[in-house]
Parts: structure tokens; sequence; C-alpha cells
């Protein structure tokens, strides 16, 4: 009786460790599959996307006088956005980039006496929306800077510039799902326990 009980508890021992070593190699292929998968999402990212995305946790943290301010609808073939940090001392620049060319909006208080500085002005306008991360930007100066990929390009985004309107960052659909389609979770899914 001895000798079944001590094979009985040797068993059962043996089993439970089986168990538990299966468990843990299970849950770390569950782990590494997660991991794989964040990996191929955030590789398959977009520049817009993660553009979109940085600018959004910017906001969040509290710098959002950046893009405080956008078009109310996704400009056609933009491929990444840009905040530009420098000596603008009584605005905010922003670059719209469409390959090589590129779309640079200021925003200001005062526009000046060049707002578009050494290049020609496609929109000086002041702007009817007020956001309260950026409150004191009521003028928009846009120019282009770079080549266009085609001249039909060039025509698009001055067109699209020169007309469209603007709305606070939070009611822009486009931009928020952008946003969201370029934030990847940083943590793995939360696991069962074997």
């Amino acid at each position: 009786m001895k000798r079944v009980l001590i094979t009985l508890i040797v068993v059962v021992t043996g089993l439970c460790a089986g168990i538990g070593g299966y468990g843990l190699v299970r849950r770390h292929h569950r782990e590494a599959a997660a991991e794989r998968a964040r990996q191929e999402r955030l590789a398959a990212r977009t520049p817009l996307q993660r553009s979109a995305a940085d600018i959004d946790l910017a906001r969040r943290a509290g710098r959002g006088e950046h893009f405080a301010i956008l078009r109310q609808h996704l400009p056609p073939g933009l491929v990444a956005m840009e905040p530009v940090d420098g000596p603008s001392d009584d605005g905010v620049v922003d670059i719209y980039s469409y390959g090589d060319l590129q779309a640079v909006v200021r925003y200001t208080a005062d526009p000046g006496d060049r707002p578009c500085g050494e290049h020609t002005c496609i929109r000086d306008t002041e702007i009817d929306v007020r956001t309260r991360e950026a409150p004191s930007l009521r003028h928009a100066s846009v120019w282009l800077t770079g080549r266009p990929s085609s001249p039909a390009q060039d025509t698009a985004v001055r067109w699209f510039r020169a007309t469209t309107t603007w709305l606070p960052t939070a009611k822009t659909g486009w931009f928020t799902q952008l946003a969201y389609e370029g934030d990847v979770e940083i943590h793995l899914p939360r696991m069962d326990p074997p």
C-alpha cells in the first residue's frame, strides 16, 4: 500500500509539474505572439499615422499649441505633419508634407508686414476659430516650399489650402482617426494565468 501511495504521489507530482511547465511554455508563446503582433502593427503605421499619434500625444501632455487648428477635411495626398519649434516668437509653424512639396502654415496673433516672409502667400487670412490650447492664434499665413511631383499636385494642394475651412483639432474626425490608427499599445495585452 505504501508503494502504491508513493507511486501515486510521484505520478501526481510529475503530472502537476508537467501541466505547470506546459502552462508556462504556452504563456511564453502567447506573450511572444502578442509582442510580434504589436511590432507588426508598429511597423505597419504610415508616417501620417505616426505624425498624428505623436501630435495627439503632445496635445494630451498639455503641449497643444501646434496643430490646435486643422482643416475640416483630410488634405488630399498628405504624407506627414510636423510641428516646427523655433524662432516664431508670436505664433507657431506647422508643416504639412506631400512628399517633396510642403505646405507651411504659420499661425500668429498678428500677421505683421510680411506674413509669409520671402515666400508667396497662398492664403493670408484671419481665423474665426478659437481653441483652448492656442487662444491667441487668430491669423494664418500659408505658403508652399519644395517641389511638387506634378502640376496636378501643385494645383490640388494650392486649391485645398486656399479654400478649406479650419476647425479645432478635437472636432476633426480625420485627425482623430489617424491618431487612433497610429497609437500602438506599449503594454502587452493582459494574459490570464495558465
